[in-house]
């Protein structure tokens, strides 16, 4: 039955073992910006392509234009949507399987509402902890799952700057 239910639901991971938890969720934020953002931010864009072109440096001009399309791009459409999985093998975000085995530790922000999210810690150095937004999943039970599994780091008690940055600016 689970494993039906796990082909189901990930037909292009076969191997990820039977489903403990699904839920699904958007592949990235949607913030409401009112008028005084998108004033400071294209007040905040023209200085600094005037800046970029002043000092004739047109690399960084063409990287403040990209930054500002992908953000306005990113409003007006719905993003899309992603099934995440636990399993009893590890964790499936995106059709990409995560082992368990390829994991150190995880940790579980949860300061409504402001954030409901799981970290996934990899054993690679290079690559940063994978966040999750457990959107209506109850974390209590998320973490009796996970700890399992993988080692709960409980000294974590916020989350990363970069997404409290990525919060407070709604970017």
């Amino acid at each position: 039955m689970k494993e039906e239910q796990h082909n189901a639901l990930h037909p292009r991971v076969p191997k990820a073992g039977c489903v403990l938890h699904t839920w699904t969720i958007p592949v990235y934020q949607l913030h409401t910006r009112g008028t005084l953002w998108y004033i400071i931010a294209g007040a905040l864009v023209i200085v600094l392509l005037g800046y970029a072109v002043a000092t004739a440096n047109f690399l960084f001009a063409l990287l403040i234009l990209l930054f500002a399309v992908i953000i306005f791009l990113s409003h007006t459409n719905e993003p899309p949507m992603v099934e995440v999985s636990l399993t009893d093998l590890g964790v499936v975000m995106n059709e990409r399987f995560y082992p368990y085995h390829s994991l150190t530790s995880f940790w579980i922000i949860f300061d409504p509402p402001l954030t409901k999210h799981l970290y996934v810690q990899f054993q690679s150095s290079v690559r940063p902890a994978l966040s999750i937004h457990l959107a209506d999943e109850d974390p209590l039970e998320i973490r009796e799952t996970l700890r399992q599994f993988v080692y709960e780091d409980l000294e974590k008690r916020e989350e990363p700057l970069s997404e409290v940055l990525w919060r407070v600016f709604k970017l």
